[in-house]
């Protein structure tokens, strides 16, 4: 398809007015053609939508918000602190080879106790962030009704 964007001389290939369309089109075809999504049933119509208004989505707190991200943070399998923490345990187990001088046996144990606070920290933050999710949330507030008040002039008199 890029290929056939710019002709032989270099410059761009006149582009239909509805290409965009043709290529969702094409885009949602391909898809199920290879099971990638399910079929969708079609868009309802306008007035099917009016007649059935959703309610407003929900706004998250800035507690799920921090939890989210917390649970980001201390994540065993992919989370940055596993990261860190998979290096200076690695590095730790290189320094215990037989191999190693004894000199190194400081660096070792700094490490194996860093390892172990970073876990202790991963578990902490882990807690935080169950308890941040499960803190009780706060209705949101629906505006306040509009107050209708009477023009300047009429106030005056």
């Amino acid at each position: 398809m890029l290929a056939s964007l710019i002709r032989e001389d270099g410059t761009w290939q006149k582009q239909p007015h509805d290409l965009i369309r043709k290529l969702a089109a094409e885009t949602r075809r391909i898809e199920s053609d290879l099971r990638l999504i399910p079929p969708k049933p079609p868009a309802p119509t306008r007035s099917a939508a009016a007649r059935t208004p959703s309610p407003p989505p929900a706004a998250p707190t800035a507690a799920v918000q921090f939890s989210a991200l917390l649970k980001q943070l201390s994540d065993e399998s992919d989370g940055p602190l596993a990261a860190v923490r998979s290096v200076v345990e690695h590095t730790a187990h290189r320094l215990a080879r037989p191999d190693g001088s004894a000199q190194l046996d400081p660096a070792r144990h700094r490490l194996e106790w860093i390892a172990r606070r970073l876990h202790g920290i991963q578990q902490d933050l882990d807690s935080t962030a169950a308890q941040l999710a499960a803190a009780p949330r706060r209705p949101v507030p629906s505006p306040a009704p509009a107050v209708h008040r009477p023009p300047a002039a009429a106030r005056r008199m």
